[in-house]
């Protein structure tokens, strides 16, 4: 299946190449670096899961959601994910193609 955005970037070739590039562009901007190599889901799905992680863990620390027991232990959670987001995004970026 084509990829109207990857096929509209004329040196997405070379950007392949250049692994470097992207796994930096996400360092800055998650999700980036996934678009520039043409993965236009992997990009929802980075900003989904960062959007969605801070929607949960603005609502853990505010305990907005009272019916749960142990919002110290889901703010925890939510917090040591981010990390794990962040680096998947640096790590795909660099590995794919």
């Amino acid at each position: 299946m084509e990829n109207p955005i990857a096929d509209g970037f004329p040196s997405n070739k070379g950007v392949a190449r250049m692994r470097w590039l992207p796994a930096l562009i996400s360092l800055v901007l998650p999700g980036v670096g996934q678009l520039l190599k043409g993965h236009v889901g992997k990009a929802l799905l980075i900003w989904g899961l960062l959007i969605g992680n801070f929607i949960f863990t603005v609502m853990a620390s505010a305990g907005v959601e009272p019916a749960l027991n142990h919002i110290g232990t889901l703010f925890l959670v939510s917090l040591l994910t981010y990390p794990i987001i962040y680096l998947w995004n640096i790590y795909d970026a660099y590995r794919s193609h």
